[in-house]
């Protein structure tokens, strides 16, 4: 073997989320509806509430004092409109609600 670099490619997305996001003036949207949320024009972040049942592998990641996890079951979580549309439309969790 060469040598060469290792990279932790995991914690990217932990760190990158910590940072200012490049969104231009944003445009605060109280209580949005499920159009909007689901709406392909809009870039967003919210704090959602969301139910996931057993799997081996959860697609919303949540960071809690212990580290970051991907919860089963009922939860709350801030999570960005790409992640939520897929973890509904491609892995089967379900939306309840908006805080």
């Amino acid at each position: 073997m060469h040598k060469g670099y290792e990279f932790d490619a995991t914690s990217q997305y932990p760190s990158a989320m910590i940072k200012e996001m490049p969104i231009g003036n944003p445009t605060l949207i109280n209580k949005p509806s499920l159009k909007d949320v689901f709406n392909d024009d809009l870039l967003w972040f919210v704090n959602a509430e969301v139910y996931y049942h057993h799997t081996k592998m959860p697609p919303i990641p949540v960071r809690t004092d212990k580290g970051l996890t991907h919860p089963i079951g009922f939860f709350n979580c801030n999570v960005s409109g790409v992640e939520l549309k897929h973890a509904v439309q491609e892995c089967g969790a379900k939306f309840l609600d908006i805080h």
